[in-house]
């Protein structure tokens, strides 16, 4: 899946994650890409699994800082 999402457009970036076998995949896809990425995405790996699949869409916090005490 991540060879399929790095050809959608809007996708800067596709990896595997956890052990495998769940076929978890992760991505950085561009806002204005989100619904048509994911739609394609999942016509994709049904074409390819005959698998209805998941997503999960989440926004990225703003991470670690320096806290003034």
């Amino acid at each position: 899946m991540t060879d399929a999402a790095r050809s959608l457009p809007g996708c800067y970036g596709a990896r595997m994650t956890g052990a495998g076998f769940g076929g978890c995949t992760i991505h950085l896809v561009a806002d204005d890409a989100l619904v048509d990425f994911q739609a394609n995405l999942m016509d994709e790996y049904l074409r390819r699994t005959g698998i209805k699949g998941e997503i999960i869409v989440s926004v990225p916090a703003e991470g670690a800082g320096v806290i003034q005490l």
